[in-house]
């Protein structure tokens, strides 16, 4: 795997995770089991998967203004976005989303053994 990923947090009821890629921010949600709108592992395009909705982003925050007034501004850029069908896609974060979505798919089905 040639990027680092990292998982913040996992609402494993709502099958929500966050977390990192490189120096991006990532968001899926994830189904137990496959479904027809999730993504396929073969095609990356909309067919059986578990990865129903999946986002890479970055956000831009600007502190400025005035110092006993300071404002924030917070710009979203969104590079990849996938919900129930590809929104955006950015073809330079290819191998990215690859990577990411395998490394998901092999999370979402390991089972923890005691």
């Amino acid at each position: 795997m040639a990027y680092d990923i990292t998982v913040d947090q996992v609402n494993k009821q709502f099958g929500l995770i966050e977390g990192t890629i490189g120096k991006y921010s990532f968001y899926a949600d994830i189904q137990k089991e496959d479904v027809k709108e999730g993504i396929s592992l073969l095609t990356m395009q909309k067919g059986h998967g578990k990865i129903t909705k999946l986002c890479i982003y970055e956000d831009e925050i600007d502190n400025s203004g005035d110092p006993f007034l300071p404002t924030m501004s917070i710009k979203r850029h969104i590079y990849i976005n996938f919900e129930n069908d590809w929104k955006v896609y950015n073809f330079t974060f290819q191998n990215m989303v690859s990577d990411l979505i395998q490394y998901l798919d092999r999370r979402s089905r390991m089972t923890i053994i005691r």
